[in-house]
């Protein structure tokens, strides 16, 4: 049966063959007869004649009609690259590049060579095109031909034939005399044009030696050697200048004793630590050869051996990344117990029986660690010391997985929690693989991964023990994307969860337990789906009979087990509404709208039940107690089976209001939302910041007076234990340096001094993608240690927990460059698509009615194209819609040759393109996410074409995607590794990923010339991320923010909304805010230190007393933020009213979102008449 892996195999196959032409291995294709030039064909390949006028201009002006509708397509707009990273969709684009481009007429290799070679071997192979019939050179002759008259004796349009054009295959072998310096041109025997005579085909040289340092501290001389292939033939007239091309060009280089290693040593003396690590682990990683206009290729079985004679260029360069998977090996699984319902049971019992299933996982890593130190021996003293460092890491790791389960053994309580967790997280995997209808007992039973279990074990004592040396530790969790990072945090959140239940009575456990911020809103609904599910479990679990004590009591409190999503206004509706409140932007107007067909959105961006994963309907949403006077917006599902359905709603909040009454004990926000903090006095309830209680309703806190009854004893709740960064690379450049100011109010609200020690949360963060991850974590959260987990091994293919599966084991996701010099950016992506999806097309047909297995095809059905910035979406949108749906709707029928007559290709009707960016509502967005999962069938809502930004560059998780286009190279590493880890999660369906490269483009010609090379060391490229908050432009922006949220936050007094005047009156919150965020500041990042943020503080307190003074003499009520200018203290940037404040009350200005720069500016395009332009809309 044809796996998804050959389906790939071939697609790639017939992509070379139709876009570059035959090679060697293409017998069928040698002779080949086509019916257009091949300039036309093909895309790439081909070198133009170094003295021809047309390489100046690619595609000049051309009388073949044939050449019409590309040269449409073929215009160089403004080139645009969005910031890649975490910069937004809709980045400035680059300054435009020139229009002039040349067609190509050289490719070359560089390679280095042992100081005394003296010869090499050049193996030159080509395809020339003749005319049929054959022409007389009269014709050919770049001059125009004599002028004739007819008899009137005007002058006659010159016509001339229309020709077809064969192929034959050379190819010649030469000899290269090695030289210093630049060397004499060799002429390649017998090279000129079949039907052209002059000039030929010559190679060029330039050779020099040089010395460098070796990593054992000797030095090693060799030769750097770049040989050059030249296409200096005479030139043709430019109907027929093909006549003088060559295609399919490939330069050979051999030599029998072998070519010299190119080896990145630039890590070898650095004080840097992660390029030390990376020196390590890449240190058996060679480049042999560097492609110039081209990419270089050698045979990889010699690469291994550790000797490569031949090498080559490669004008379609393809390279493998082999899957990072958990190491699940038998032998670590016959000796631990990693499955969950089998964990909680033994902690149901005692100590010991618990200890028997999980004490060998620490003593195991133990063993593999003595075999790591043994590898230390042969190192270059350097090497040796970062892995020695390496082997403390792992051994730290491992006595904090023995401590964890040490714990468990003597603290009843963490044992209780970890049975919950452990019973939580199986309810929740049991009832989603069971889908609607299925019947959870009959699932499989769910197992940790050895590295999930890990990582909880590691955190138990930081997160139960809070005045543990780990809880002033961040945890990150490394590990490549589809690895089951959430899975680990999530057990960690439900463990928490379950303890401070566990350790509070009644409603006293209640409160925000866990805090998990993204940065993207696909990212969000994607994890509080996920998240949701494992609340449910826990709710369950709260009200099961079973779970009581001796007394009766609830094991996990009165109060239910919420989760909450805390986004923005466009994901769900802030406000509940009620009666005359009934907008759009309210809960009970969205429900009315939705349920009678007005808006299409839902009024919660949950598409489906998290519990049974039944799709909700229109009577699924309800406010309640009733839509006058609502105090909730409930979700029930529609599946009467369903355990949340009827009665029982599901513990899933969606409107701030009730959030910040019901306080979620997990809650899942963007970073940007909690730039509410100083302007929404409510928010201050998250941080354990209330005292009185209503059972109906939930907590109130000082900014809700007179509200409940007291908790008594002067009770409050808990503060956080848990904040969960995931994604932790997209906190970085602006958004990190405001997001890390914010961390200081953050952080004290979450503090407790408890004696002489200050509890803070514990810290997690998980990323597949990061550098200097120590230094972005202190200036974030301000946590001095930072650990690993898991700890990197000696070698990069094995730390243990994690290895590097061989594609003899497992397909590696294929990355595929293509990139043709002279021919425009949108041209290569028109051609590049519409022979993919014809490819796939024809091989899906092909496999069609197989007998109710999957098609093996259907991963490539759909094509997920990237894109740096949205202008570049908008012009590929108007391509797609037009000229790729057009020609692909005929590929099949058309694209054949003459001889030998093939229709490798089927026809396709592509539908109307779907988009994942930032301008798609989060509803749609939702929607396209249950489009892309769906198998492909006609007539379904499946999806052709998938147009999309880096808003997909995390949480994006469908295993059935397999085909990703990436349209230039994206700017840093970091979005690349994230964004083509989209496609191929699922090793059954192995990932494609074509990089359509521009060469006009230093950076992307760097990329294609090196490909290869990149792609086997691209974790190695990862840039490190800049994260400032205490540089002089983030004071000026933030700092006023951060001191009102904390200052309003820290005292109660401070809190209700016209409480703005009364921090006259309170001295000491003046210092416990200055000095609490200076105490985070380092000094030397400041200008003027300590003592010049210190009177920024001050100054911006008593610009506050002032403001407030002020306002107070005028009798004027003054609030914080619900009171019109100039009668509230806080201001969005760019407010019109901001110019007429006084200097002092100028300060506070403050953004509702955490990326605020500017006001946005809509802009309407009407043509002269005033009416709408079609896809005008590309422009804004």
């Amino acid at each position: 049966m044809t796996a998804s892996v050959d389906i790939r195999s071939k697609i790639v196959e017939m992509f070379r063959r139709d876009l570059i032409g035959p090679g060697d291995q293409d017998t069928d294709l040698a002779l080949e007869r086509l019916n257009e030039s091949p300039s036309r064909w093909y895309l790439t390949g081909f070198l133009a004649p170094a003295e021809d006028p047309l390489g100046l201009d690619g595609e000049g002006g051309d009388d073949d009609p044939s050449a019409q509708e590309e040269m449409e397509i073929d215009v160089e707009e403004t080139d645009s690259e969005g910031a890649g990273g975490a910069a937004g969709d809709n980045e400035e684009p680059e300054a435009p590049n020139t229009r002039r481009r040349f067609l190509p007429s050289s490719i070359g290799l560089t390679v280095l060579l042992p100081p005394e070679v003296k010869e090499i071997e050049a193996r030159i192979s080509w395809g020339d095109y003749r005319t049929e019939p054959a022409l007389p050179e009269n014709i050919l002759l770049p001059e125009p031909l004599p002028e004739e008259f007819d008899e009137d004796g005007k002058p006659k349009r010159n016509s001339r034939p229309m020709v077809d054009w064969v192929r034959t295959p050379k190819d010649r072998v030469v000899q290269i005399t090695v030289r210093d310096g630049r060397g004499e041109p060799i002429l390649i025997p017998e090279s000129a044009a079949e039907q052209r005579r002059g000039g030929g085909l010559t190679l060029e040289t330039h050779s020099r030696t040089f010395k460098y340092d070796t990593p054992d501290g000797g030095q090693e001389e060799v030769r750097a050697l770049t040989v050059f292939l030249v296409n200096r033939r005479a030139t043709v007239h430019r109907f027929y200048s093909d006549v003088s091309f060559v295609f399919q060009a490939r330069l050979e280089l051999a030599l029998e004793r072998g070519f010299h290693p190119r080896r990145d040593l630039s890590g070898t003396r650095a004080d840097d630590w992660d390029l030390r690590v990376a020196d390590l682990h890449y240190r058996d990683v060679s480049e042999w050869a560097v492609g110039r206009n081209a990419a270089a290729g050698w045979d990889q079985d010699e690469d291994a051996l550790g000797t490569v004679k031949r090498v080559w260029t490669n004008p379609l360069p393809t390279a493998e990344v082999e899957r990072v998977a958990p190491n699940e090996d038998d032998e670590i699984k016959s000796l631990v117990s990693f499955e969950m319902e089998a964990l909680a049971e033994a902690a149901s019992k005692d100590g010991d029986t618990l200890n028997a299933l999980i004490a060998k996982l620490p003593e195991l890593y133990g063993v593999w660690i003595d075999a790591e130190r043994q590898k230390l021996t042969p190192l270059p003293s350097r090497r040796k010391e970062t892995g020695e460092r390496l082997v403390s890491e792992m051994e730290q790791a491992r006595d904090r997985i023995a401590a964890g389960i040490d714990l468990l053994l003597t603290d009843p309580t963490a044992r209780s929690a970890f049975r919950f967790m452990n019973l939580a997280v199986a309810s929740a995997a049991r009832r989603r693989n069971a889908g609607p209808s299925g019947d959870p007992s009959m699932m499989r039973p769910p197992t940790w991964r050895p590295f999930q279990l890990a990582f909880i074990l590691l955190n138990i004592s930081g997160l139960v023990q809070k005045t543990h040396p780990d809880r002033e530790t961040a945890d990150l969790l490394f590990f490549p994307t589809g690895g089951g990072k959430t899975e680990a945090y999530l057990g960690l959140a439900a463990l928490i969860i379950a303890h401070r239940r566990l350790t509070a009575s009644g409603v006293l456990g209640a409160g925000v337990s866990v805090i998990m911020r993204y940065t993207l809103r696909l990212l969000t609904l994607d994890q509080l789906a996920r998240a949701a599910g494992v609340v449910c479990a826990l709710e369950l679990m709260r009200t099961d009979p079973k779970n009581v004590d001796e007394r009766g009591r609830r094991l996990l409190g009165d109060w239910p087990i919420e989760i909450g999503l805390w986004v923005g206004s466009d994901a769900s509706p802030n406000k509940l509404g009620g009666k005359g409140k009934s907008d759009e932007k309210t809960a009970v107007g969205r429900v009315r709208r939705y349920r009678n067909g007005r808006d299409k959105r839902a009024p919660a961006p949950l598409k489906a039940c998290p519990w049974c994963g039944t799709e909700f309907s229109p009577s699924s949403f309800a406010c309640t107690p009733n839509e006058h006077a609502p105090t909730n917006l409930e979700i029930r599902c529609a599946n009467t089976n369903c355990d949340f359905s009827r009665g029982r709603p599901l513990p899933v909040l969606t409107v701030d209001e009730p959030i910040y009454r019901r306080l979620p004990a997990f809650l899942i926000a963007t970073v940007d939302k909690f730039a509410a903090l100083p302007w929404v006095g409510e928010t201050g309830a998250f941080f354990g910041h209330v005292d009185r209680f209503r059972d109906d309703l939930g907590f109130f806190g000082a900014a809700e007076p007179g509200e409940g009854s007291p908790l008594g004893n002067g009770w409050s709740l808990a503060p956080p234990d848990l904040i969960i960064q995931d994604e932790l690379h997209l906190i970085s450049g602006p958004l990190g340096t405001v997001a890390g100011l914010y961390e200081a109010a953050i952080d004290q609200l979450a503090s407790r001094k408890v004696g002489d020690h200050v509890i803070r949360p514990k810290i997690v963060a998980s990323t597949a993608t990061v550098r200097r991850a120590s230094d972005q974590i202190e200036a974030l959260f301000d946590r001095s240690a930072t650990s690993i987990f898991p700890p990197p091994g000696l070698d990069r293919t094995d730390s243990f927990f994690a290895r590097t599966v061989p594609t003899s084991k497992d397909p590696a996701r294929l990355y595929m460059g293509i990139a043709a010099q002279g021919r425009g950016p949108k041209l290569v992506f028109l051609r590049s698509l519409t022979t993919l999806l014809a490819a796939a097309q024809a091989f899906y047909d092909a496999k069609a009615g197989s007998g109710g297995t999957l098609n093996p095809a259907d991963p490539y059905m759909t094509a997920l194209c990237y894109f740096n910035a949205l202008r570049e979406l908008g012009g590929a949108r108007r391509i797609v819609e037009d000229e790729v749906r057009d020609r692909a709707g005929r590929y099949g029928t058309q694209r054949c040759r003459i001889d030998p007559p093939d229709l490798p290709f089927a026809d396709r009707q592509i539908r109307e393109p779907m988009e994942l960016t930032s301008r798609e509502s989060t509803d749609k967005v939702a929607l396209a996410k249950q489009r892309l999962e769906a198998i492909f069938e006609p007539g379904t809502e499946s999806v052709d074409v998938a147009l999309a930004t880096n808003m997909i560059s995390v949480g994006l998780d469908i295993t059935r995607l397999g085909l990703m286009m990436v349209q230039g190279q994206p700017k840093t590493a970091a979005e690349y590794i994230q964004a083509t880890s989209r496609v191929g999660r699922d090793p059954a369906r192995p990932g494609l990923v074509v990089a359509v490269l521009n060469l006009h483009k230093p950076r992307d010609r760097m990329h294609f010339e090196q490909f290869g090379q990149f792609h086997r060391t691209f974790y190695r490229s990862v840039e490190a991320t800049s994260v400032t908050p205490w540089a002089a432009r983030a004071l000026d922006r933030a700092l006023a923010a951060v001191v009102v949220a904390a200052a309003r936050h820290v005292d109660p007094l401070l809190t209700p909304e016209n409480a703005v005047t009364e921090l006259k009156d309170s001295p000491q919150v003046r210092q416990d805010v200055r000095e609490a965020i200076v105490a985070r500041a380092p000094a030397q990042m400041i200008a003027g230190g300590h003592a010049a943020l210190r009177t920024a503080i001050d100054d911006i307190i008593d610009a506050w007393i002032s403001t407030g003074d002020d306002q107070a003499a005028g009798g004027n009520q003054f609030a914080y933020a619900k009171k019109k200018s100039p009668h509230r203290l806080l201001h969005m940037p760019l407010e019109p009213d901001w110019a007429n404040l006084d200097e002092p009350h100028r300060k506070f200005v403050a953004g509702r979102s955490m990326r605020d720069v500017e006001s946005s500016v809509a802009l309407k395009v009407r043509d002269p008449h005033g009416n709408t332009i079609a896809n005008a809309d590309d422009l804004t």
